[in-house]
């Protein structure tokens, strides 16, 4: 059922922005898509002239003066964690914990948008009149881009009511939309919203069934506690998508060493990566970790009654429908998830 319309009247968008400003706010905008090519960083700057320069330079509030009021002063995923909190994040190898390194990665893209934004954008605003050195601070560059992260809706399309999309996609704020709450009841099979051109609204839809006096939560997307942590700043102690990094490696001392590593080669000739794998809340690990698993702990005895000649059919064995090893985490797209 239709859980809520925003107008279109009420979206903040790349086209809604250019419409808003006058002709020279709106040169540098177009300036910063043609050579950045970001509708984030567009967005982000309108968001501050809306919250710090509005009044100031127009004599007039912003039209999404209620919206603003209610954003949070300060965004608190991993995104926001200063380069002494990130360091504290620590881990025994990428494999293992593959969701620091890309936090460690868009962190840094984060930085680097931010300082160029200061080294060469902020001097034109701030010398036209429109924004104040005080507004383009560091923070609160962050902050905006942060929100809209946050906060945003990704729409498909679309482009002729909301500007030059990128790769056919346009970000967009919802005001009212974005305080719906995140759910991973799954399996999530459709994206719960989108903007229906005839009506001229993002429309968003409940995609199960709630009891009355139960509150309605929308999927944000198939996204462990990572990936929730990095852009929303929260994590579900029963996420569907969680999945923990495991990977084998072999005693250095071990009396049997050279013949299991010659297992390994042989099960990883016909499944590659087959030491490692994710283990999600289903607890099912993959037929070729599973063999993996076998190689590492077979012991002497068993190697001399004859379980080598069963360890050395292991790689022609059908290994199931998992040609990795990762075991299954319910269609996760799993790119920076370990727990």
């Amino acid at each position: 059922d239709l859980l809520c319309e925003i107008p279109l009247s009420a979206l903040v968008s790349y086209s809604s922005v250019m419409m808003e400003a006058d002709l020279r706010l709106r040169k540098i905008f177009k300036h910063i898509i043609k050579n950045s090519k970001s509708q984030r960083l567009v967005l982000a700057l309108h968001l501050l002239y809306e919250r710090f320069e509005k009044e100031r330079k127009e004599g007039v509030g912003s039209r999404i003066e209620g919206f603003i009021s209610v954003l949070p002063p300060r965004t608190n995923s991993l995104m926001s964690f200063s380069e002494d909190e990130l360091k504290e994040l620590q881990c025994s190898s990428q494999a293992a914990c593959p969701a620091l390194y890309t936090v460690q990665k868009e962190a840094a893209f984060l930085k680097d948008l931010v300082q160029k934004t200061k080294q060469t954008i902020a001097p034109i605003l701030i010398q036209s009149g429109y924004f104040t050195k005080e507004t383009l601070s560091e923070q609160n560059i962050t902050w905006a881009l942060n929100t809209l992260r946050a906060r945003g809706f990704t729409v498909s399309g679309h482009n002729e009511t909301f500007g030059p999309g990128v790769e056919g996609k346009n970000v967009i704020f919802a005001p009212f939309g974005d305080l719906i709450n995140h759910h991973n009841i799954g399996p999530l099979h459709k994206v719960p919203f989108y903007f229906n051109a005839t009506a001229k609204s993002l429309q968003i839809y409940a995609d199960t069934d709630y009891p009355q006096g139960v509150e309605v939560k929308i999927p944000y997307g198939v996204l462990n506690n990572p990936q929730l942590l990095m852009t929303y700043g929260f994590v579900l102690p029963d996420n569907l998508y969680e999945s923990v990094g495991l990977n084998v490696q072999l005693e250095a001392l071990d009396p049997h060493l050279a013949w299991k590593q010659d297992q390994l080669k042989l099960i990883e000739k016909h499944f590659p990566n087959a030491t490692e794998t994710r283990l999600s809340l289903s607890g099912k690990l993959g037929d070729a970790f599973v063999q993996v698993m076998r190689v590492k702990h077979t012991t002497s005895e068993e190697i001399e009654t004859g379980f080598g000649e069963q360890a050395d059919n292991l790689s022609s064995s059908d290994g199931g429908s998992d040609t990795s090893g990762s075991s299954d985490t319910s269609g996760s797209s799993d790119t920076s998830g370990s727990s």
